[in-house]
């Protein structure tokens, strides 16, 4: 069963295995990385940074744990904010040869738990490069990346969107792309 736990200094040597192994699937969606960061020195640096922020208040930062208890991956809050707005961001990645095997799906229900049980949150937030959501939807046909592209415009001029699980409901622009994707149904006119 896949579970999630904080990120410990001990993480680092299989972490940087995993990332030098995932390296190729993962350059699409992360930024470049200095030869460093694919080391277990590297990721000694990384994880004691998460943890500086993680005693900040700041992030929470977990790994991912396959069935066998072996890394599968990563999943953060980061950008906690308290106050009247308690929300934060996520980002995750998960080993390419777990891919569409439910655990990214796992991760994210427990750390939606802990957002909001937990940690007392109201919102998590989830970017990404349009990219990536405009390839998700290619597989369904390539006349949907049209569509993508005009409400991802019409959204933001930045370089990320926001998908907002907030009050139990995901809030999101798909539902908007769709509608331009699809046709209208019009009544025929009567007579």
């Amino acid at each position: 069963m896949t579970s999630c736990r904080l990120i410990e200094p001990a993480d680092a040597p299989a972490l940087a295995e995993l990332l030098r192994a995932n390296r190729d699937f993962l350059a699409p969606f992360e930024p470049a990385r200095r030869e460093s960061y694919f080391t277990a020195d590297g990721q000694q640096a990384a994880i004691g940074a998460a943890l500086a922020e993680h005693e900040a208040g700041r992030t929470l930062p977990y790994v991912i744990l396959g069935d066998d208890g072996s890394l599968a991956g990563r999943i953060t809050l980061s950008g906690i904010v308290r106050g009247v707005f308690l929300s934060c961001s996520v980002g995750y990645w998960v080993n390419q040869d777990l891919n569409g095997r439910g655990v990214a799906t796992a991760a994210l229900r427990e750390i939606r738990r802990v957002a909001f049980d937990e940690l007392g949150l109201h919102r998590i937030q989830a970017e990404t490069l349009v990219a990536n959501i405009v390839a998700l939807y290619r597989q369904a046909g390539a006349y949907l990346a049209l569509p993508f592209f005009v409400v991802y415009s019409l959204m933001t001029l930045t370089e990320s969107i926001a998908v907002v699980y907030n009050d139990m409901r995901w809030v999101i622009f798909v539902a908007l792309a769709v509608k331009l994707a699809l046709p209208l149904r019009r009544k025929p006119l009567a007579g």
